[in-house]
């Protein structure tokens, strides 16, 4: 992970979901492909004093000591096809390609899968499960874009051999803003299912006073839930990057009488076969007046109120 900026530290939990999605990635893709042995995956600093993460990722048959060139070829076909190593066809490059659209695809007489309507990339149907996995979208959905929106949205991701890095080489898989609208499609194609086809209309109401009720720090996945004028809002997404950050720091915690004064995006959806629903997002948190309690009149407040009050 780089920046251009400067970026004081990250929190640890980020750190250790990229961690833990690499892993679950290849897992994941390990017994899709049908491969049966035991898989480690362990992380080791790169050099003595540094804070690059190595991954050491191990595979054998149960029973077998030695790493044999099978299972050597069948870790690296995987590790190869999530963008983790090597140069050529991964899933990152067909999600760049369909723009998330994976749904877009077509079968083929001999049972492999090609994606995208020119130069079309052909894949095994092992392959195509491993694509299609959900996952497997959540997980490298994580690993290539998820530092960019939790952490901040200057960062770039790649991913790539230790002798690679150590080249300089531009070999490996390369993430930037401009792949999280397809990372973000992607996985939720991937775990929703095909979307129908809908039309949108798209509306930006400014300065909305809304009110939390719940929902956790970050506002991933389900997001939050709020209140505006006696509605309740579900599954309401945060995009400010600098509020979302005092909210992860504990900077601000929610309390379900604050108020908020915000920017909204509602996106109106309705399908051909006419099921509505709405988005809602904010883009934007002006002002955050935090809940204060009325202070409760001790007696010496009373009687000192009431003498103030005394005609002379």
């Amino acid at each position: 992970m780089s920046a251009d900026a400067s970026i004081d530290g990250i929190a640890v939990h980020e750190v250790a979901d990229v961690m833990y999605a690499f892993a679950e990635a290849v897992d994941e893709a390990m017994k899709l492909s049908g491969e049966q042995g035991q898989l480690k995956v362990n992380v080791r600093p790169f050099r003595q004093g540094s804070f690059i993460t190595e991954f050491v990722v191990t595979y054998a048959h149960q029973g077998i000591t030695l790493f044999s060139s099978q299972e050597a070829n069948a870790l690296s076909n995987v590790l190869g096809m999530l963008g983790f190593m090597g140069v050529g066809i991964s899933i990152p490059v067909i999600v760049r390609k369909v723009r998330g659209r994976i749904d877009k695809c077509t079968r083929n007489e001999d049972g492999s899968y090609s994606y995208g309507d020119t130069d079309p990339v052909t894949v095994s149907e092992t392959e195509h499960k491993v694509i299609q996995s959900p996952k497997v979208a959540k997980a490298l959905k994580t690993v290539y874009v998820g530092p960019m929106i939790n952490i901040d949205n200057s960062i770039n991701v790649t991913v790539q051999s230790k002798q690679e890095f150590e080249a300089k080489s531009t070999a490996g898989t390369t993430a930037n803003q401009l792949d999280i609208c397809a990372m973000d499609e992607y996985e939720r194609i991937a775990v929703e299912g095909i979307p129908e086809e809908h039309d949108d209309e798209v509306h930006e109401i400014c300065s909305v006073s809304v009110t939390p009720l719940a929902g956790p720090y970050t506002g991933s996945e389900r997001g939050y839930r709020f209140k505006c004028l006696g509605d309740t809002w579900d599954h309401v997404q945060i995009r400010d990057l600098e509020f979302l950050k005092d909210l992860e720091s504990g900077k601000i915690r929610f309390m379900n009488k604050d108020v908020l004064v915000v920017d909204l995006e509602i996106v109106q959806s309705i399908t051909k076969s006419g099921k509505e629903s709405v988005r809602r997002t904010i883009t934007k948190v002006h002002e955050y007046r935090p809940y204060e309690p009325p202070k409760q009149m001790t007696i010496e407040d009373a009687e000192a109120d009431m003498g103030s009050n005394v005609l002379p």
